[in-house]
């Protein structure tokens, strides 16, 4: 006997549910990589013209393209299902088992609205397989689409021309900052709004945006850091090269933009390291 709760109250068709939820297994499990490949991915959605997912990525990572890349190729090839082998299995039947497979395109949203993810000077890439011999022809079992939403300028052309995706950009970049729901916009827009209570959500939880301001704001000067640390390594092994081959120290100084003090403990290292060679 199993018994099901559904908000707190018991339900007498607990075992209906539960067997209309195992038909229902197969198409579920497959559609996601095994085990040991398994990625996990926001939103997976099913539509009339194949798979979306959907990514928020707010911190910038390395090899991201990559990773958006594998979440949609294993969605893609999970869907083909093993089948009972038949005697004659090379008819035209056998075509049906990959004419099943449905497109799946990744929608990456990238950054917190605020920061340049890309900062070079465009807001939307979308990837697909192309004939590199130019003939034009395209794949479209899989297409990429990212939206940097830091670089995004709501007045460019493409948004002026697609007012819906305008809508649903500037929600992303700018819904936690509105203090009403725009009434300018389509419905679709207006629920995504409301499910948030954009209007509700400053004098409810202030602190709570107040701590993700701060976040987004440390990730920025993270980054920065990062390549200040970077730019200064490289300096450090670039002067310790030119003190190796017998550069003044004060022409070291200022090809690398080094600090006099950190170029003679440089020097030190230089001059310790060639004592322990010989």
């Amino acid at each position: 006997m199993v018994e099901l709760s559904l908000d707190g109250k018991k339900n007498d068709q607990a075992s209906e549910i539960l067997k209309g939820l195992s038909d229902l297994y197969d198409d579920l499990s497959h559609a996601f990589p095994s085990y040991r490949n398994r990625s996990t991915v926001d939103f997976l959605c099913e539509t009339a013209f194949g798979y979306i997912t959907i990514e928020f990525q707010v911190a910038k990572q390395d090899f991201w393209d990559k990773r958006a890349l594998a979440y949609i190729a294993s969605i893609f090839g999970n869907q083909l299902r093993p089948k009972p082998k038949k005697e004659n299995d090379d008819g035209p039947d056998r075509d049906i088992y990959y004419r099943q497979l449905q497109n799946v395109i990744g929608i990456n949203l990238l950054g917190d609205g605020a920061t340049p993810y890309w900062k070079d000077g465009r807001f939307i890439r979308d990837y697909t397989f192309v004939d590199q011999r130019g003939s034009g022809h395209k794949i479209p079992a899989l297409r990429l689409i990212q939206y940097s939403l830091g670089d995004a300028d709501l007045d460019h052309k493409d948004l002026k021309e697609n007012t819906d995706l305008k809508q649903w950009i500037e929600f992303f970049k700018s819904a936690h900052e509105k203090d009403s729901i725009p009434q300018s916009v389509g419905e679709p827009v207006k629920k995504a709004y409301s499910m948030i209570q954009v209007d509700t959500l400053k004098k409810k939880h202030p602190d709570l945006l107040k701590a993700s301001d701060e976040f987004f704001a440390s990730l920025t000067e993270h980054d920065q850091a990062v390549k200040v640390q970077g730019k200064e390594e490289n300096a450090r092994e670039v002067a310790k090269r030119m003190i190796s081959d017998g550069m003044m120290l004060e022409k070291v100084v200022k090809m690398t933009e080094l600090s006099p003090k950190v170029v003679e403990g440089l020097a030190e290292e230089v001059s310790n390291e060639t004592s322990r060679k010989n």
